[in-house]
């Protein structure tokens, strides 16, 4: 799961990620354009996850050069999509967080269970004032695989699913 997108993959493309969210109206023209690759559901989801991870990126990353906070690289191949982003993290700041909630999702019984529990947490009020829903969606209603590698600063997720080939 943790591969780099290759040269076999049949079509994959990369973004820098900066506070103006420009990238994500160029990522969604490439998944409208990956189309051949899978069906619509598929689509929608990698839509979806690349915005939730493109948005803890860009809210959570550290700024290198250019006001980049981090990239986003998406493969796409006949069945499979992979999307990955890479940022500077600050570990006090959120990268433990994501590597517990991301360990705590390969871990669990049931993805959904958790989604289930903490919707029932936000709408009662308990827990942290910010959502922290970003990754239990992609895992949930995205159904993707989630991973990480952290080599500090440097914090890179996987997001992969596989997707049936357009009908």
């Amino acid at each position: 799961m943790n591969e780099a997108p290759s040269h076999s993959a049949a079509i994959h493309r990369s973004w820098r990620l900066a506070g103006d969210w420009k990238a994500l109206d160029e990522v969604r023209r490439y998944l409208e354009f990956g189309r051949r690759f899978c069906h619509t559901a598929c689509r929608e989801a990698a839509m979806m996850a690349s915005w939730e991870l493109a948005e803890n990126v860009i809210k959570y990353g550290l700024v290198d050069g250019d006001k980049v906070t981090g990239t986003m690289t998406i493969a796409l191949w006949p069945g499979r999509t992979l999307i990955r982003t890479e940022n500077k993290a600050n570990w006090a700041e959120g990268a433990h967080e994501v590597i517990s909630t991301i360990t705590r999702l390969s871990t669990a019984t049931s993805v959904r269970e958790l989604y289930v529990q903490r919707m029932q947490q936000l709408l009662t009020g308990e827990g942290k004032s910010y959502t922290r829903l970003g990754l239990l969606r992609v895992a949930y209603e995205g159904g993707f695989q989630l991973s990480y590698r952290h080599e500090a600063p440097r914090l890179e997720i996987s997001a992969e699913r596989r997707c049936d080939s357009p009908a």
